[in-house]
């Protein structure tokens, strides 16, 4: 963990004349960076000199805010497009002319969700020489364009219609920054020869960072200046912010995310980074760390080292999307309207048939040699494209990739761990019976406990004689009874009570903390998201219980008659799939980076 600094801001530039032509060309593809990623960029370029002159070129009339004329350069463009890119050129050039109009007539500022942690500088949503390189070495482009969306910063939304299973990015294998390609680096093979072996992650880190120290001259710079700055992830966050958690399972979390990484650096990278003798600045803990944080939010999956993936220019400015949601127990059941027998029970076996939720995906087709990402849903125009890393708790999103999706809606997977001291005794010997040693009180996104928490409780709250007629019953996720439901929902409302007190700040304060905004740094933001869905978990689950126990205090065994249908409280039960039975969560989580 880092102490109360972030990492230098300059830690990924390259150098004050890779910086200066980066400024410059900020103004000079201003419109025209614009105008070819809102469209797709189609057909094949038969003239990339021309391409180039067009949009930098020209001097025929400045808007506001250093923006060209649409006039600029638009017959060298139009001649370095073949094909379909030839048809859309006067699309392309509307759109142009558009964001000129809107620029003047806002006076040089064209609105756009940005966060408040980018400076002013950052004009488009994308930089016009990544743009190039990408063009340059062969990426082929779907109806996709990059904007500003307004949760995640940046995004990727369709242009046209986009079917399921369609590929929507082809990036050639040759600008992939891979343990491959460091392999292939003599100065890196020479610096590791000497050395004990790296793991492939702190491999990548290390060939990133001598990348990075060679400036404009890197093959790669064009895509490395595009890189974040700084970053959000455990093993960045400053001793302040790693406290500001408030839950200690979160804060432990982090502290072994921070020691591994410090393992990473002092144990396998250090020597390597001194072998290549660059500046101290690219070989510093700090730099490392960036590196590391880089890696573990950007890269995607290679099927020949899981570990360390691969950085795929353009890719990684698609955002995350969840999975269906687990099957999780329904304490509110014992509530519904209707019988039991007329219940449509599609909704609670979806997540069984479709484990890979609806986000895209991406592979490395070794025939083509490009990484691949493909849509698994149908995508209108203006719809935002996601990608599906896998299954995350909002503390794993955290910790790897520096952001978290509030709301059980926004992430299904997210849950909130009791700390056992609020537990009676008796619950936690059969939290540890039921599920083992390394079973937990877990609480899902939607406030209901996880199979194995509520079985533990069930059985902690019947005597032993009642353990040995109803056990069976509470082993097939059955409640064994009224009285036995009530004390566990009175349990579980004192434990989620208690968690709650034990915390520095409460829900309503956490809330107007990001209401207010205004954070000094945007580690403690997202660590204000976290712990206020924390809390927010908790919160739900006190609803819940209430409601149940309401329901079954002033009903008990009688019939509860609702929309002319008589439902017993003692045969609502609820069960768990056979399929599911062994394990709370619907799918193992990926192995972190």
């Amino acid at each position: 963990m880092q102490e109360d600094q972030s990492i230098s801001p300059t830690v990924h530039r390259q150098s004050s004349s890779l910086e200066e032509g980066f400024s410059s060309a900020k103004e000079d593809f201003a419109i025209w960076g614009v105008a070819i990623v809102e469209l797709e960029v189609v057909g094949n370029l038969q003239n990339k000199s021309s391409i180039n002159s067009g949009l930098s070129g020209g001097n025929s009339g400045t808007g506001k805010g250093g923006m060209r004329s649409s006039s600029d350069g638009s017959g060298s463009i139009s001649s370095g497009l073949v094909g379909e890119g030839r048809v859309r050129i006067s699309s392309l050039l509307a759109s142009a002319n558009r964001a000129l109009a809107r620029a003047r007539e806002d006076q040089g500022e064209i609105p756009r969700c940005k966060p408040p942690f980018y400076s002013d500088k950052d004009e488009i949503a994308v930089d016009p020489d990544l743009l190039k390189f990408c063009i340059d070495n062969g990426t082929h482009f779907g109806n996709t364009r990059v904007v500003f969306v307004q949760n995640g910063w940046r995004g990727v939304i369709a242009t046209q219609n986009i079917h399921a299973n369609t590929c929507v990015l082809r990036v050639p294998r040759k600008i992939l920054l891979s343990c491959e390609s460091a392999r292939l680096d003599a100065d890196i093979v020479a610096a590791t020869s000497t050395c004990p072996p790296l793991s492939s992650i702190s491999l990548l880190a290390v060939h990133l960072l001598h990348e990075l120290s060679k400036g404009p001259a890197s093959f790669w710079a064009d895509y490395l200046r595009s890189l974040p700055p700084s970053y959000t992830t455990a093993i960045s966050l400053s001793t302040t912010e790693a406290s500001a958690l408030q839950v200690p399972y979160a804060q432990h979390q982090v502290a072994i995310a921070a020691r591994a990484a410090d393992l990473r650096f002092t144990d396998q990278a250090s020597p390597v980074l001194d072998n290549l003798n660059f500046p101290s600045k690219w070989r510093s803990r700090s730099a490392f760390l960036w590196a590391l944080s880089a890696l573990y939010s950007r890269t995607m999956f290679l099927g020949s080292d899981s570990e360390a993936g691969c950085l795929t220019p353009f890719g990684d400015l698609f955002n995350y999307e969840p999975p269906e949601a687990p099957y999780t127990p329904h304490l509110e059941l014992s509530l519904t309207q209707e019988p039991l027998e007329e219940r449509d029970c599609d909704a609670t076996t979806a997540s069984l048939t479709t484990p890979s939720g609806s986000g895209g995906d991406g592979c490395l087709n070794t025939e083509t040699n490009e990484y691949c990402i493909y849509v698994r849903k149908d995508y209108s125009p203006g719809e935002e494209i996601f990608l599906c890393y896998g299954r995350y708790t909002n503390l794993e999103l955290l910790e790897h990739y520096g952001f978290v999706l509030l709301g059980a809606d926004q992430n299904p997977h997210d849950t909130a761990v009791l700390p056992w001291r609020v537990l009676p005794e008796a619950v936690i010997m059969q939290i540890e019976a039921i599920g083992g040693s390394a079973a937990e009180p877990i609480i899902h996104a939607n406030g209901n406990p996880s199979w194995e928490f509520l079985r533990a409780l069930r059985m902690a709250a019947l005597t032993p004689a009642g353990r040995k007629l109803k056990s069976s019953a509470v082993l097939n996720d059955e409640k064994a009874d009224d009285e036995s439901e009530i004390w566990v929902m009175k349990t579980l409302i004192k434990a989620c009570q208690e968690s709650l007190g034990r915390l520095p700040t409460t829900l309503n304060e956490d809330e107007e903390l990001l209401r207010k905004g205004g954070f000094k740094t945007e580690g403690l933001q997202v660590v204000v998201q976290w712990r206020c869905g924390y809390k927010r978990i908790l919160s739900k689950t006190i609803e819940i219980c209430t409601k149940v126990l309401k329901a079954l205090a002033e009903d008990g065994e009688s019939m509860k008659v609702t929309n002319g249908h008589a439902v017993s409280l003692i045969n609502l039960n609820i069960r768990q799939p056979k399929l599911l039975a062994k394990s709370s969560r619907a799918a193992a989580v990926p192995t972190p980076k």
